[in-house]
Formats: C-alpha cells, sequence, structure tokens
C-alpha cells in the first residue's frame, strides 16, 4: 500500500528521492551561469529580486495608474477573471471545489485502523493535488510578496496549464454525473467560437476578454502593451505615403523603432522617426502610457488632428495614426 504513513515504502524509495534532488541541484548549478560563481547566495539573490522586480513604471489599472511596485492583490486575480473564457472559470471553480471536498474527506477519516489511510488514492489523485498545489500556492506567493507585476498576468502563465487541468477534472464531473449530449455540444460550440475569434483577429487576439471586462475593456485596462500592431501600423504609413523620406512621431510608450525592423528593408529605410511633433508628417500610438486616460487622450487627438487608420479588436482600439502636416 503506497501511503503516507507506510514507512516500508518510504524506506524503499527514500534513496530515489535523494538522488532525485541532489541530480537536481547538480543540474540546475550546471545550466545556470549565474550561479557558478557563488551557487548559494545568487540563487537567494534571485528568488529575492524575482520575487519584486524593481520596475518603477505605472501600469493602467480599473481605469486609474498605479505603480508595479505597490499593485493591489486582486491585480493578478482580476486580471484572470477577465481574459480567460468563462467556461474555462466555472469549470476550473468546479474542479478546485471538488478536489477541496475530496481531500477534507480523506484527511477527517484519516486512521490508522483502516486499510486505505492516504490523502489519494493513484497517481491521477495525486496529480490532481499537486497541480491544484501549484496553481494556488503560486498565486499566494505572488500576493503575500507583493511581486512587481504588469501588463496583465503574464507573469503567471506558466500556473495556465495548472488551470486547465483542474477544469479538466470539472468536466468529466459533469459528464460523469450529468451526462447530455447538450453539454458536449454546447462546449463545442463555445471552443468553436473561441478559435474562430483567435483566427479572425490574428496577430491581435491576445487581445481577448470575457463579459467579465464590461463592454469597452479599454476604459479600465491596458490593451495592446506589446505593442504587436506597431508593425501593421508603418506598413500602412508606407502603404498610402509613397514618398521616400516620412518623419513619425511616437506618442505613446512603445519602442515603434523596434518594430520598424520587421518592416521590409526598403520601407524601413522611407520612415524616420523624430523627437518633435512639429517636425512629423504622422503621429502613431498604441494608447499604451505611463500617465493619462488612453480615452482621453485619444479624444483630445482626435479633435486636434487628421485621423487616417484605427487597428481594432472588437470594437477596442489598439493602435491609430494621424496626420500631423
Amino acid at each position: 500500500m503506497k501511503s503516507i504513513d507506510n514507512i516500508d515504502y518510504l524506506k524503499k524509495n527514500i534513496i530515489k528521492l535523494i538522488l532525485f534532488f541532489l541530480l537536481l541541484i547538480i543540474f540546475t548549478i550546471i545550466f545556470w551561469p549565474y550561479l557558478w560563481n557563488d551557487p548559494f547566495t545568487n540563487f537567494l539573490h534571485t528568488l529575492k529580486t524575482f520575487s519584486s522586480y524593481p520596475w518603477k513604471g505605472a501600469i493602467f489599472y480599473l481605469g486609474d495608474y498605479v505603480s508595479a511596485l505597490n499593485i493591489p492583490w486582486h491585480y493578478p486575480i482580476v486580471w484572470m477573471l477577465i481574459s480567460i473564457p468563462i467556461i474555462y472559470l466555472l469549470l476550473f471553480m468546479l474542479g478546485s471545489i471538488l478536489i477541496i471536498r475530496r481531500l477534507s474527506l480523506r484527511f477527517i477519516n484519516l486512521s490508522p485502523h483502516k486499510k486505505f489511510n492516504d490523502l489519494w488514492m493513484g497517481n491521477k489523485e495525486r496529480m490532481d493535488i499537486i497541480f491544484f498545489l501549484i496553481f494556488y500556492f503560486t498565486l499566494f506567493l505572488i500576493i503575500e510578496l507583493n511581486s512587481t507585476l504588469y501588463n496583465g498576468w503574464r507573469h503567471l502563465y506558466f500556473i495556465y496549464p495548472c488551470l486547465i487541468f483542474i477544469s479538466i477534472r470539472g468536466l468529466e464531473f459533469l459528464s460523469k454525473y450529468f451526462f447530455s449530449k447538450y453539454l458536449f455540444v454546447l462546449i463545442f460550440l463555445f471552443l468553436f467560437n473561441l478559435c474562430f475569434w483567435m483566427v479572425k483577429n490574428h496577430p491581435y487576439q491576445f487581445v481577448y476578454f470575457n463579459k467579465f471586462a464590461g463592454n469597452y475593456p479599454g476604459n479600465l485596462f491596458e490593451l495592446d502593451y506589446w505593442g504587436t500592431s506597431n508593425r501593421d501600423t508603418l506598413k500602412f504609413i508606407n502603404k498610402i505615403d509613397k514618398r521616400n523620406n516620412i518623419k513619425v512621431y511616437g506618442l505613446s510608450d512603445s519602442p515603434y523603432y523596434l518594430s520598424l525592423l520587421l518592416v521590409d528593408k526598403v520601407d524601413r529605410q522611407k520612415i524616420e522617426f523624430v523627437r518633435n511633433l512639429d517636425n512629423a508628417d504622422y503621429l502613431v500610438t498604441n494608447h499604451y502610457y505611463q500617465k493619462g486616460n488612453p480615452i482621453t487622450l485619444n479624444n483630445k487627438l482626435k479633435k486636434e488632428y487628421k485621423l487616417i487608420k484605427e487597428f481594432k479588436v472588437d470594437g477596442m482600439i489598439i493602435n491609430s495614426i494621424y496626420k500631423i502636416n
């Protein structure tokens, strides 16, 4: 019996456990050059830095700017709630409840007088516990350490597979106890619609918000913080302006000059970025700022300059081009 209180089982596998952790430490050092000089000190320094990266920028969250060094505790939770498909969230909550319920009952009934005396039965249930702990403990640490986060919850994408795994447990429960062909038809239609949406909005499919985000998430959250649409913006300018020297002014805090490297070499040489707006032919912005409401700034730009082009996802403006001269 593979049990947590089975001494014989632990004795039999203790060598394997020691070998595993020993090799983990050795290979971590080998493949992490930063640790070579002083493994212990540098590892602790890395953990301290990663737990609260000293980026002093501001993030647009719930319609206001807050320091990335002191974000609200609910920041990663809210971003997950608004950017993960709702059906995944519902199945995840169901799966979490089922795992908690099973663990609680198993813990209450632990007794040395019972033949089965463990918190899990088989590898499947053990994996449930592992993924459950990885997800919730990571989220707890992020909040407890007040870790520096910005641009959504992208720093926590590595726990997304855990969420999907737990969601599948919820789906399994529904299919087992409430089996209905209509359930799977509903899920299939939802997934098909989601896939269609991603194909339709490629390459901006990362600007996804569910209904929990409201009617216009751009009023409350950052949109194209990656600047993915910058390249298409510059290509569009080259398309409508055939001159050999086009002066562009970037208003938002986004490195358009790096996106220019993705443009064809011939077209790339035609564009020159200027620091003075008065010298520019066009103004471009992906509405990613460090201060000032994006919606207010966009409305102001429309009054002062001629709007040439807007790139949108579900009606949300992620990049704009204005004619200056």
